[in-house]
């Protein structure tokens, strides 16, 4: 069932859409995620000062991701593109605010290797909070 299969968040890969990579189901004219039993992500990152006051509490960071979503075990009736694993990529660079209500990040992403059917999503804006 597509309840019981992973899907790779924005958060896990960045530079793609939610839910926008992995198996789809190209029938009937559309291209259904259909998610997969496997993932894998790696998420390398590093974060530096911009030289502005410190007060502003403001800096930047660089990352790369890698990750994958493979392995349907049920595919009956989908006209399903590859399923095997099939490695995504991207690169980008990341401006964080430590804001009053909590920290503020901004994502610009570029994917490197990624799939014709991938959804990119190059920008993204988090805010979280820290105990």
């Amino acid at each position: 069932r597509v309840t019981d299969r992973f899907f790779l968040s924005s958060n896990q890969l960045r530079g793609f859409a939610g839910r926008g990579v992995g198996p789809r189901d190209t029938g009937a004219g559309s291209s259904d995620v259909l998610g997969g039993n496997r993932y894998a992500s790696l998420r390398l990152e590093a974060d530096f000062p911009l030289g502005l006051p410190e007060e502003y509490g403001i800096s930047g960071g660089v990352f790369a991701d890698f990750g994958s979503l493979w392995g349907l075990d049920d595919t009956a009736g989908a006209s399903v593109v590859d399923d095997g694993f099939e490695l995504r990529s991207s690169v980008g660079v990341s401006i964080f605010w430590d804001t009053p209500i909590g920290p503020l990040r901004l994502n610009f992403a570029k994917p490197i290797e990624k799939n014709s059917l991938d959804e990119e999503n190059s920008f993204d804006i988090t805010i979280s909070t820290q105990f």
